[in-house]
């Protein structure tokens, strides 16, 4: 077997040779970059938006000033940094985020002027235009109010709607969720992720709101008639301020909708329609129009429009003459903007010529039915006529006479006799590649086996040192000061000086949030009564003891 020390030394010297060959790889870095962007760049009077200043590659470049940002009130702002590695360049950036609100109606221009090495560059220039706010939420202006919004309630059977829960509140919320399951019978659902929606500061009334997107999806009728959207209760909890009582609790009740889901007209519809309903927008390329015989061009298609896309699976006929054609479908994107649905797919063929000469492709037809006009309509991909340059290979049949070759010339080449005796034997380039990678990688494995093993072996003493202190404790309050610190350490944030919200958004194991909260409530609601019971609570200490020891946390 082998020992320690010899294992230890195989280790270092394989990083060795790992360390020597990955210095042979050069990383260049990209070239330095400012640029400024906004969600977007027209603005309502009342509704905050996000600008961001991006820095690439720009080490110890600081920001003087942005032009035009006294236009807007800068409602927060802050700071990351990053560092990316994609085939062997590596790109550094710096981003400073704000959330911003206008200030007054009108078009602004806005420049970012950053200082780098003695020079001072500007970024891109944003016009934004600042209108009106666009309705004022039917008068409503009570301090928290919760709105439902339908994109259309008149829709045609298979036209996608949008619903949309908001909430509005003046006061400092620490949670709100609904109640029930939201479940809509007739409708099929697509729920927007919690990442993906959105809040921000809006002015009513020349009141500041926070406005939540509480739940949004998109909706597919599965019926035509009259449907109905039930109201649901929504529970939101409002902070106190105080650390030692829990929020108040509101229930908010969301509108109740009706919903009429027309038939599609049955006159004038194409015997080929496949159920495509919206308005539709076709953009067709040819990446060429001139090619050789045996070589291939492509078609790329992308279809837009708030139809139900996901209908269109191929949009090319797959017999035709003079081609041979290899589609592939790209993923469907789906997006909601203001309160409307949007979508976008993409295709790509390619056309490989089964003969030589000018061959033409004609047009394709896509049939759907517009929303907007009330009529089936035709989106067409434009035809091209394509050169196709060369001469068709023949070969001599078996009569003597030419003909077209069906298939391509077989070669065969010939072993060298000296490969055939039993002492030799070859080795393909790809195999030698594949076994240099194969041990690159058992080493790299080994030396990450042997870094995690000597890891392991030491231990987290202060933590530790913290966690002992639980076998003098005498009554809650030592047990509570034990908790405090092991958070501190470990999370830097004081469970006694910081809110519920900000313990939750400092410490993100949610096994550790669960438990900390358990023992806060546990030990708030007993300062004045008698001692629960010591096992009790070791045993609770134990268990966020050793959650939080397992991996440390980057705060």
């Amino acid at each position: 077997m082998i020992g320690k020390r010899q294992l230890r030394k195989a280790v270092l010297l394989s990083l060795f040779f790992l360390i020597i060959i990955m210095q042979t790889m050069s990383i260049q870095a990209e070239e330095a970059r400012i640029r400024l962007d906004m969600d977007s760049l027209n603005l309502e009077l009342g509704v905050s938006t996000n600008m961001t200043l991006t820095l690439e590659n720009i080490n110890g470049g600081r920001l003087k000033s942005i032009e035009g940002i006294e236009h807007f009130e800068i409602l927060s702002s802050g700071q990351s940094q990053n560092t990316s590695i994609v085939n062997g360049k590596t790109t550094q950036s710096i981003q400073v985020n704000y959330a911003l609100m206008p200030k007054t109606t009108g078009d602004f221009t806005l420049i970012g002027y950053v200082e780098y090495e003695g020079k001072t560059y500007e970024t891109n220039a944003l016009e934004v235009h600042v209108s009106e706010q666009s309705s004022k939420l039917d008068g409503e202006t009570e301090d928290i109010f919760l709105k439902t919004n339908l994109s259309k309630e008149n829709a045609y059977f298979g036209e996608k709607l949008v619903l949309t829960y908001e909430l509005y509140s003046r006061y400092r919320i620490d949670h709100y969720g609904f109640k029930d399951m939201v479940q809509l019978d007739g409708f099929i659902t697509k729920d927007f992720s919690e990442e993906q929606l959105k809040s921000n500061y809006v002015t009513i009334d020349g009141k500041k709101y926070v406005k939540y997107e509480v739940k949004k999806m998109i909706l597919s009728p599965t019926t035509s008639g009259a449907m109905n959207i039930p109201s649901y209760q929504l529970e939101v909890i409002l902070s106190t301020g105080d650390f030692f009582s829990q929020g108040k609790s509101m229930y908010l009740n969301s509108d109740a909708l009706d919903v009429q889901i027309q038939p599609l007209p049955t006159e004038n519809q194409p015997k080929d329609f496949t159920g495509l309903i919206g308005q539709l927008d076709v953009q067709a390329t040819y990446s060429q129009e001139e090619v050789a015989y045996g070589q291939s061009l492509s078609l790329h298609v992308k279809l837009s429009g708030n139809s139900n896309l996901e209908l269109v699976d191929s949009i090319f006929p797959k017999d035709m003459d003079n081609f041979t054609v290899y589609e592939t479908e790209k993923d469907l994107r789906e997006d909601v903007i203001g309160n409307d649905y949007v979508a976008e797919k993409g295709f790509e063929m390619i056309l490989v010529p089964k003969a030589t000469g000018e061959i033409t492709i004609n047009p394709i037809q896509i049939t759907y039915f517009d929303v907007v006009t009330e009529t089936y309509q035709d989106a067409v991909i434009s035809g091209k006529t394509i050169t196709v340059n060369g001469t068709m290979p023949t070969v001599a049949s078996q009569t003597g006479n030419a003909g077209v070759v069906e298939r391509q010339q077989m070669i065969i080449n010939q072993i060298n006799p000296v490969q055939l005796d039993e002492a030799y034997f070859t080795l393909k380039k790809s195999h030698v590649y594949t076994g240099i990678v194969i041990i690159l990688l058992l080493i790299t494995i080994l030396a990450i086996f042997y870094y995690m093993r000597m890891k392991n072996r030491k231990r987290d003493k202060p933590l530790q040192a913290i966690y002992e202190r639980v076998k003098k404790a005498k009554d809650n309050q030592d047990y509570y000061n034990i908790l405090n610190d092991m958070i501190k350490y470990r999370y830097h944030i004081s469970i006694k000086a910081s809110s519920r919200e900000d313990i939750k958004q400092h410490i993100l194991n949610p096994t550790v949030v669960a438990s900390v909260f358990d023992m806060m409530d546990m030990m708030e609601n007993n300062f004045q009564q008698e001692q629960k019971s010591n096992s009790h609570i070791k045993e609770m200490m134990k268990n966020i003891y050793q959650e939080i020891k397992k991996k440390k946390q980057m705060c």
